[in-house]
């Protein structure tokens, strides 16, 4: 094959689902090779609480990881396998991106088809950011059955399908499954799928270190497809052999708590998962895949590619909190000809019109108020409308005029130099001390008379450190090389020491280098933060 179709072949390279067991057992013997697949990365033994996450006058409190409720993210967009099949991206701009990734622990991959594999780009980016994928494995009505008796056909088959699903998550490294039944069972093979599930969870984990099996509220232990929406005795039995159980989502206040109860006595609470239908309809810019830029064109080419993903920003930028939470009624029901034209309309019978077409709901603004907008909701639009700001606000915003390394950057405004910017939560560690380099433009703040500034955190206590050394880059971007010796670091921001607007293109953490090791004078870097 010549060079030109090789590497058109390879841009075609896509991740594909198995729709039938005959494919799927077919294809275990001839999987498609991938690049490289990044391996997960460990996750710190704690969290942050995060109601406190804007406040940069005092070190965040950590909480045991243990102790805290877990977050799985089911993605679910029009079938699954989109532009995000393929292994080396492609020319879309509209498809979609996740990026709080600080916020998850485990993600699902769903889609429709018998057996779904986590698209290429998505396990590189959620491992990335230390989260977990899992695939799903989902049968549905009568064609479902049809698929389930095959298997129970014999142990030897029930072994099959389980040890054909474990080799999939190994040789493509991800990290387990959504077992999603939404067929009847026959009563006397329910002991059969306990035991799959039980069998599937047992050598997935010999398997993959971490894996998990999570059970979809579906099925019950009499066979009958009756979603529960609680942990009950119709579905314990299949959340007792597996990793957690994801709830349909139509549950109540009452069986959340009788759920709480029931896993109470296995010290299993933190593996419910309760489901929220989070489907977008319209966003910033008034619907599709919109930002508040969205009357801005794009002059470069559209690129969509999950694999490349840079580390995403683990704080929530203080701009967007939300000041208030307005009250939300029911929107009203009026006639349509008022809405369109505001004036009293009557049937011939000089009544106002009633019937079912002629009535439509009247959708209520509902407005949000922000440290730097107003957030006024509309149906399916959103609008921002700048404030005046505050003098002392600090905030960070994507940046696509620039690109050092990328799609784009991030623009660090200052308002208030007394007051950081709280970007990264991290866990690094190092015998031998911690370097810190920073890819920066100075945009409106007063360029060699603003300094940029590192903040860590070491060991609980927020440090500043000042640059030991600049480096001149091309257009405009400049490198400042940051030394310290702390053996751990686990926050990372930055502070200017003056008004203005920088922009972030990279920021690279790594063990201190040796010609700096021997370096004693540090002390003049590196100072407390004091507010």
């Amino acid at each position: 094959m010549s060079s030109n179709a090789e590497n058109e072949a390879s841009q075609v390279l896509t991740s594909k689902p198995f729709k039938t067991l005959e494919e799927l057992y077919a294809g275990l013997s001839n999987l498609t090779l991938w690049p490289e697949i990044r391996d997960l990365r460990k996750s710190a033994e704690y969290v942050y609480s995060g109601i406190d996450i804007n406040d940069v006058t005092k070190p965040l409190t950590k909480c045991n990881r243990n102790e805290k409720p877990k977050t799985l993210v089911c993605h679910d967009m029009k079938g699954g396998y989109l532009d995000d099949r393929f292994i080396f991206g492609s020319d879309a701009h509209d498809s979609y991106v996740f990026y709080h990734w600080s916020g998850v622990d485990s993600f699902i991959y769903f889609s429709h088809h018998l057996v779904t594999i986590p698209p290429y780009g998505w396990i590189n980016a959620a491992h990335t950011h230390g989260v977990k994928v899992l695939g799903t494995v989902i049968t549905e009505w009568k064609d479902g059955e049809r698929i389930w008796k095959e298997i129970f056909s014999s142990e030897a088959e029930i072994k099959r399908f389980a040890d054909a699903l474990v080799s999939l998550a190994t040789f493509y490294k991800f990290d387990g499954w959504l077992v999603n039944v939404e067929n009847k069972i026959d009563e006397d093979d329910v002991d059969k799928l306990i035991f799959f599930v039980k069998y599937l969870t047992d050598n997935i984990h010999a398997a993959i270190e971490g894996s998990e099996v999570i059970w979809y509220d579906s099925v019950t232990m009499k066979g009958e497809l009756k979603w529960q929406n609680e942990l009950n005795d119709l579905n314990k039995c299949f959340f007792e052999v597996c990793d957690g159980i994801f709830l349909n989502y139509n549950w109540t206040d009452s069986g959340l708590a009788s759920s709480h109860n029931n896993a109470v006595a296995g010290n299993r609470v933190r593996d419910i998962y309760v489901g929220l239908d989070v489907w977008g309809r319209g966003c910033p810019g008034g619907g599709g895949f919109q930002s508040e830029y969205s009357a801005n064109d794009s002059e470069g080419k559209p690129f969509f590619n999950l694999s490349v993903q840079s580390p995403q920003i683990s704080t929530p930028s203080p701009h967007l909190e939300i000041l208030n939470q307005p009250e939300i009624t029911e929107p009203k029901v009026v006639p349509a000809s008022n809405i369109l034209n505001k004036n009293e309309t009557e049937t011939a019978a000089g009544q106002a019109a009633s019937t079912e077409s002629d009535l439509k709901k009247k959708v209520e603004d509902i407005v949000y108020d922000t440290k730097k907008s107003f957030v006024k909701v509309h149906g399916h639009s959103i609008v921002f409308t700048d404030k005046t700001l505050d003098s002392e606000l600090n905030y960070f915003k994507y940046c696509s005029s620039y690109s050092f390394n990328g799609g784009g950057c991030l623009e660090i405004i200052t308002s208030n130099p007394r007051l950081f910017h709280r970007l990264f939560l991290i866990q690094v560690t190092s015998s031998h001390g911690i370097q810190v380099s920073i890819v920066y433009r100075m945009e409106t703040c007063g360029q060699d008379q603003c300094e940029l500034l590192l903040v860590v955190s070491n060991n609980g206590n927020l440090k500043l450190v000042s640059k030991y050394q600049t480096e001149e880059l091309n257009y405009a971007w400049k490198k400042n090389l940051y030394i310290t010796n702390f053996d751990r670091i686990t926050e990372i921001g930055v502070a200017a020491s003056k008004k203005g607007r920088i922009t972030l293109g990279e920021i690279v953490v790594q063990d201190k280098q040796a010609g700096y090791r021997d370096n004693q004078d540090l002390g003049t870097l590196i100072s407390d933060i004091n507010y």
